[in-house]
């Protein structure tokens, strides 16, 4: 009989992401979100208050943009205590989210010093 790997329930992963990848998990979470309205947004933020795992989300597409934000989050937290983050003016930071290269390979964007 074939084995199948499994991670244990309490397992805590270190890995290490790339920036390029984290903008591609960024721009998944846009995409899900691209068709919704402000009242789904509305209607999300209420069942995120009361959210259980038991009782979940009344539609998919909050469960999915849960899991996402969670994993950005964490992301950003990491990248935040280990010294690599910047600022940047946010509508620079709009354009250039608009104007990046969508290559299929990760890239990092040039960052200053």
């Amino acid at each position: 009989m074939d084995k199948v790997k499994m991670i244990k329930k309490d397992a805590k992963i270190n890995i290490e992401i790339g920036t390029g990848f984290l903008q591609k998990l960024q721009k998944v979470m846009f995409y899900i979100i691209s068709n919704v309205t402000e009242e789904d947004i509305k209607r999300y933020a209420e069942e995120s208050k009361a959210y259980t795992s038991a009782v979940g989300f009344s539609e998919e597409w909050m469960e999915h943009i849960t899991t996402i934000s969670v994993l950005i989050k964490e992301l950003e937290e990491k990248a935040e205590s280990q010294g690599a983050v910047y600022e940047k003016n946010i509508d620079e930071a709009i354009k250039d989210a608009n104007t990046e290269d969508n290559s299929p390979l990760p890239q990092s964007p040039e960052q200053p010093e």
